[in-house]
C-alpha cells in the first residue's frame, strides 16, 4: 500500500514575515489612532491642493506681468496706437508698467517705469524707482549699472555735481561687471576738468585709457591727457629757460625802441 503523499508547508521567508508584521503594526495603529490619521490625511491634501493653487496663481501671474510689461514698452516705444499724443502715449504705458509692478517687480519693469516718468516730467518719481532697482536687486549685473548711471545724468542735470559723482564712483567701482565703466570713468574725467580739477581728471581718463582700450571714449580720454601733457610740457621748458623768454622781450623792446629814434 502506498505511502500517503505529506503536503509541503511552506515557510515564509524572513522578508515576507517583516512586511506582514509591518502591515500588521500600521494596521493596529490605525486602528488605535484613526481620528489622527484622518486628520493627517487631510492636512496632506490641503498642503497639496495649497502648492498646486499657489504654483498656478504664481504662473497666472507671472504671465499677466509679463504681457503688461509688453504693453507698456510697444507704447514707450511709440509701436502701438499711433492715434495717440505722446503725453497720452506715455501716461498709458506707465499705467501698464505700474500694474506689471504691482504684480511681480523685476529690475527691467522698474527701468522703464523710470524712464517713462522721466519723459513725463516726474523726476522725483523717476529717481524713487531707480533707487528701488538699486536697493532691492544688488546682484543684477545688467539693470543695475543702468540706473547708477541714469541716477548720476539726473544729478549732473539738475546742478548736483557732487551727487553726481558720487553715483559715477559707485558705477565704476561695481563689482563683477565692466558695463558702464568706461562711461562712468569717462563722466568723472569731464566733471572734474569743468571744475578745474585737471589733476583729478587726468587720473580717470588715465584710468579709461588703461583699462578700456577699445571703449569708444578711448580716443577722447587719450585727447584729452595729451592737450594736458603738451601744456605741463610747455610749462617745464618756460621754467627751465626763463633768461631765453627774458631775452626775446628785452630785444622786443630795444627794436620797438630803435624804430622810434629812427622816426624823430
Amino acid at each position: 500500500m502506498p505511502k500517503p503523499i505529506k503536503k509541503r508547508v511552506k515557510k515564509k521567508s524572513a522578508a515576507q514575515e517583516e512586511v506582514l508584521s509591518f502591515y500588521q503594526r500600521l494596521v493596529e495603529y490605525y486602528e488605535n489612532n484613526s481620528r489622527f490619521v484622518h486628520l493627517a490625511i487631510g492636512l496632506v491634501l490641503v498642503l497639496a491642493i495649497g502648492i498646486f493653487l499657489g504654483v498656478y496663481v504664481w504662473k497666472n501671474s507671472a504671465e499677466k506681468a509679463a504681457s503688461l510689461e509688453y504693453k507698456g514698452f510697444r507704447l514707450y516705444s511709440n509701436l502701438g496706437d499711433k492715434g495717440m499724443d505722446e503725453k497720452e502715449r506715455l501716461e498709458k504705458a506707465l499705467e501698464f508698467f505700474d500694474e506689471a509692478v504691482s504684480k511681480k517687480a523685476t529690475p527691467t519693469r522698474l527701468y522703464y517705469k523710470a524712464l517713462t516718468e522721466y519723459k513725463l516730467g516726474k523726476k522725483d518719481d523717476s529717481r524713487r524707482t531707480l533707487e528701488t532697482i538699486i536697493k532691492k536687486f544688488p546682484s543684477d549685473r545688467e539693470i543695475r549699472p543702468l540706473a547708477y548711471y541714469r541716477l548720476g545724468l539726473m544729478k549732473l542735470e539738475a546742478g548736483d555735481r557732487e551727487g553726481a559723482i558720487k553715483e559715477f564712483k559707485t558705477l565704476a567701482e561695481l563689482e563683477g561687471t565692466p558695463y558702464l565703466k568706461d562711461v562712468a570713468l569717462y563722466e568723472l574725467g569731464r566733471i572734474y576738468e569743468e571744475l578745474g580739477q585737471k589733476e583729478e581728471a587726468r587720473k580717470y581718463f588715465d584710468s579709461l585709457k588703461m583699462e578700456y582700450p577699445e571703449s569708444p571714449y578711448f580716443k577722447i580720454a587719450q585727447a584729452k591727457t595729451a592737450a594736458e601733457e603738451k601744456k605741463q610740457e610747455s610749462g617745464k621748458n618756460k621754467k627751465k629757460n626763463p633768461s631765453a623768454s627774458e631775452g626775446k622781450k628785452s630785444g622786443s623792446k630795444a627794436g620797438s625802441s630803435t624804430q622810434k629814434e629812427e622816426g624823430k
